[in-house]
């Protein structure tokens, strides 16, 4: 299944809220995976504190 997740993603310089969609088993699934994209994206060392706010069908 396709499921948005909403990240408030805390950073050095800032904060940013993303969306990301991703396909998963399960919302629990797709958060993690979100979470996994966005330190591939950011950087982890960057990366302060990583929330997942809302988890939805795409």
């Amino acid at each position: 299944m396709k499921y948005t997740v909403n990240l408030r993603i805390e950073t050095s310089t800032g904060v940013e809220c993303k969306l990301y969609t991703v396909t998963a088993r399960n919302s629990r699934l797709a958060g993690k995976m979100a979470a996994e994209q966005a330190m591939d994206d950011y950087g982890r060392s960057e990366i302060v504190e990583l929330t997942v706010q809302e988890v939805w069908y795409a």
